[in-house]
């Protein structure tokens, strides 16, 4: 179901931090529309982490390029409103779960659609798992799964 109209022309909301001296803030942003190989999501969940108060106040500034506006957050649980060309793994009406894994900070997940590649790091949501628990589980259960393994 390629052209998903009815959440590509609308108009959602984002947490973005314009710079670290004024904070974070929730605007209005487009919704992202998909191109060939990317996936739509609408956000239902987020999970915030320390990870995540370290960039709003600027900690990570020498670990981490900023492209301003950096939208806040990583983890997410949503449901796929809308695929590109040549995507295979999901479609419009899956639930999925993941964490934006990109070492520039500016997209996040803090957002009404996010928009990312389906090689990014989402998977399917368990159908018993709620959308709140699954958005705790992509960065807290990589660290715990690195951990069981060292």
């Amino acid at each position: 179901m390629i052209g998903h109209s009815n959440a590509m022309d609308r108009v959602g909301r984002a947490v973005m931090l314009e710079s670290v001296e004024k904070g974070a803030r929730l605007r209005e942003a487009k919704t992202p529309r998909v191109g060939p190989g990317q996936v739509l999501i609408r956000v239902h969940t987020v999970s915030l982490n320390a990870f995540d108060w370290k960039v709003v106040a600027g900690v990570l500034k020498d670990v981490f390029p900023y492209r301003f506006p950096v939208t806040i957050g990583r983890d997410y649980a949503g449901v796929v409103v809308d695929v590109g060309e040549d995507v295979t793994r999901v479609e419009p009406g899956d639930s999925v779960l993941g964490y934006i894994t990109s070492p520039e900070l500016h997209r996040g997940s803090l957002v009404d659609y996010l928009c990312c590649d389906e090689d990014e790091c989402f998977v399917s949501k368990p159908e018993d798992l709620t959308f709140e628990r699954a958005a705790c589980l992509p960065l807290a259960g990589i660290v715990g799964y690195r951990c069981v393994e060292a």
